[in-house]
């Protein structure tokens, strides 16, 4: 089983590379903690409601894009029609199982109402994160840093964006 974990501020995008993956995954957000786990609708970021998701997949012959949004569990009573979610188990607040169609190459998770750790696991996903490692040393002093990077991707304003290789006639 092959997983992702990283933290998306709210309206930031999370892109995963899915080519030739064809399946189930586990989508989980917003980490269970002391300070937001007896809260019925807990936050990870600052205050508001706690983070439902937008879920987009691009596919990558046709560029045909598919979106589905899913409210936080618990989520307040929200009324703003997004499916809803799963009990994240130990971990996390919400979960929902995401089927990946064949032909499918990018999937995209946002965050909305507030920024949340969001978890992917499948079998056999391809490699998602890069850890990025670096140690100095300087006399007595000695300093390490480690960062989690996600792949390259487009910025979370393209997402709606019109490109054309010609001339856009509105009817």
């Amino acid at each position: 089983m092959t997983s992702y974990n990283l933290y998306v501020k709210e309206l930031d995008v999370a892109q995963l590379d899915v080519a030739g993956f064809t399946g189930d995954l586990e989508i989980s957000w917003t980490k269970k903690g002391a300070s937001n786990e007896d809260l019925v609708c807990g936050t990870e970021g600052s205050g508001g409601s706690s983070s439902a998701i937008e879920v987009t997949a691009i596919n990558g012959a046709t560029m045909a894009v598919t979106r589905n949004y899913y409210n936080s569990f618990n989520s307040c009573g929200f009324s703003n029609g997004f499916a809803s979610s799963a009990d994240g188990g130990t971990k996390y607040l919400s979960r929902v199982s995401y089927y990946v169609v064949a032909g499918t190459t990018i999937l995209r998770i946002k965050p909305i109402y507030s920024g949340a750790t969001i978890s992917v696991a499948g079998s056999s996903l391809p490699t998602q994160l890069y850890l990025i490692k670096s140690r100095a040393v300087g006399g007595d002093a000695q300093k390490e840093i480690e960062v989690t990077r996600g792949l390259n991707a487009s910025p979370a304003i393209f997402d709606f964006a019109l490109m054309a290789g010609g001339v856009i006639t509105h009817l």
